[in-house]
């Protein structure tokens, strides 16, 4: 019998997940309608500490807090997939 050979179980477990995770969180905030990440933006108080924040937001600010969401989950979920990944050892 052959061996399989699966490029995708060759790739490393915590960045592979990280990567994920962050382009869903990505793609999440990018759907967002914008009356509902208007409303969230403006109950946070994120407006008092950047000022382009300040509804209505424009596609600019989107594109920020999309990336903003992709970088912190990434970086969750890296640290996680770490931990998880020398838990199975």
């Amino acid at each position: 019998m052959a061996k399989s050979r699966n490029p995708i179980a060759k790739l490393p477990f915590a960045p592979t997940v990280s990567a994920m995770f962050a382009a869903v969180a990505g793609i999440l905030v990018g759907a967002t309608p914008y009356w509902l990440l208007s409303r969230t933006v403006a109950t946070s108080g994120l407006a008092a500490i950047v000022p382009a924040f300040n509804p209505p937001l424009g596609d600019t600010a989107r594109i920020a807090l999309m990336i903003a969401a992709a970088i912190i989950t990434g970086i969750v979920a890296f640290l996680l997939a770490l931990i998880v990944e020398r838990m199975m050892r």
